[in-house]
């Protein structure tokens, strides 16, 4: 057998498209051929010397440069189209329904991301998460608020405080315990929605006001959506 080193050039775009499909092989590798090690060892072969000729392979949320380089790396396979989508057969396209799809997901959040910033004039810089937990003596949860940050704007998505501490003023200090944070990171406004069978009264109690319902929610409920001002 002949154990002579292989060659391989790469543009630096179809380097970068590599890096992050073996980043992601395993996670989609249902019938293990990854595990087996006359697999396994070239692909972490190829992994490391992409790791050490790569800084961008540390950066596995950096959306823009990996969609150029799989456009780039597009072009380059079907001569360069100038339009987006040329060579392309849109009747070869399949739609595939399923359940949570991980990476779905991070490609959605990408690509409207490439839309959103530009829009807002904002950047992945202006958005954050933000949580707040009070525990109790024995390190047990009493309850917790998350939320996220965008551009100025808090938007709360979940508070929840275990049903034998209710009633004892957890919920409105976890709410202002992440207004407090939130004006710190700069933001003057904040967002949150309640089912009319959850709490829209205690964060009306609050100062937040009612702009508008989603109707159909299970049981012949509703979804209130409210607004505050946090500048006052």
């Amino acid at each position: 057998m002949d154990d002579e080193a292989i060659t391989i050039r790469l543009t630096r775009g179809q380097a970068l498209v590599l890096a992050d499909w073996l980043r992601r092989v395993p996670a989609q590798d249902p019938e293990g051929i990854v595990a087996e090690g006359a697999v396994r060892s070239p692909v972490h072969a190829i992994s490391g010397l992409l790791d050490r000729t790569l800084n961008e392979v540390s950066l596995p949320d950096d959306g823009p440069r990996l969609e150029a380089a799989e456009e780039g790396v597009r072009a380059e396979l079907h001569g360069a189209a100038d339009e987006p989508g040329a060579g392309r057969d849109p009747e070869a396209a399949t739609v595939r329904v399923g359940y949570r799809d991980a990476e779905l997901d991070q490609r959605l959040s990408r690509g409207l991301d490439e839309v959103n910033f530009p829009a807002t004039g904002t950047t992945a810089a202006d958005q954050g998460a933000l949580s707040v937990k009070a525990v109790d003596e024995e390190g047990e949860l009493i309850g917790g608020l998350s939320a996220w940050t965008w551009g100025g704007l808090l938007g709360i998505e979940m508070l929840w405080v275990r049903e034998e501490s209710r009633g004892d003023g957890w919920g409105s200090r976890l709410l202002s315990a992440a207004e407090e944070a939130a004006r710190e990171r700069g933001c003057d406004r904040a967002c949150v929605s309640s089912f009319t069978f959850q709490a829209p009264a205690f964060y009306q109690g609050h100062g937040y006001v009612e702009t508008g319902r989603t109707l159909g929610v299970p049981g012949g409920a509703e979804d209130v959506h409210m607004f505050k001002s946090l500048s006052g």
